[in-house]
């Protein structure tokens, strides 16, 4: 074998993983902290528990703003790394075009379906067994099912009013929290795992160049 998989196209996946996962994990500091107002619900307005809580949603809602579209960024980045590298390694593997690890994300409705298919597809091809991972479902379900929860919560408070809806809200923006942490946690694992599998194959081919 003349040419190592790297000079044929595949670039190492480790840093492009550590980068997007490390922003999603810091990403989740917006969600925790307006889901920790919660526990100042209640306070009256004058007290430093109401002042800390409003001091909470605000953080939140700045970090959300700032670092989610960064965090969006460098995984998409990520994954278009991933998905080249993985069709190099398996070119009949996959059931989109490359654009889609793109255009999946920002394509309505159709966002709620195609990046985890595009991912599913990238560790078929990169895994050595072939097979799929169960945390892919586990990240792409706990991802979809925070937002719904923030819904609820806010359409809750809006038809049920205080304090049976600021109730339903709390619980519905811890539960959220929880869903991106087990979101986040489960990215970090899958975008290393598919990275050490992607640039072992690098390794090995270029011990045979």
């Amino acid at each position: 074998m003349n040419r190592t998989i790297e000079s044929q196209g595949i670039k190492r996946l480790r840093g492009h993983a550590l980068t997007a996962s490390t922003a999603v994990i810091i990403a989740l500091l917006g969600p925790v902290a307006i889901a920790a107002a919660t526990l100042t619900f209640g306070s009256s307005q004058d007290t430093s528990e109401a002042e800390l809580g409003m001091g909470l949603v605000a953080i939140g809602f700045l970090l959300t703003v700032l670092v989610w579209p960064v965090a969006g960024i460098l995984v998409i980045r990520w994954l278009v790394r991933a998905r080249a590298n993985a069709e190099l390694l398996a070119p009949d593997g996959h059931r989109l075009s490359p654009g889609w690890a793109i255009a999946g994300w920002l394509v309505p409705l159709v966002n709620l379906v195609v990046p985890a298919l595009v991912v599913t597809d990238i560790v078929r091809a990169s895994n050595p067994t072939g097979r799929n991972l169960g945390v892919v479902g586990v990240w792409w379900s706990a991802w979809l099912a925070a937002p719904v929860l923030n819904i609820v919560g806010i359409i809750s408070l809006n038809q049920l009013g205080f304090p049976a809806g600021t109730n339903v809200l709390a619980q519905c923006l811890l539960a959220a929290a929880a869903a991106y942490i087990t979101a986040a946690l489960s990215f970090r694992s899958l975008a290393l795992t598919i990275a050490r599998w992607q640039d072992e194959r690098v390794t090995s081919s270029a011990g045979w160049g």
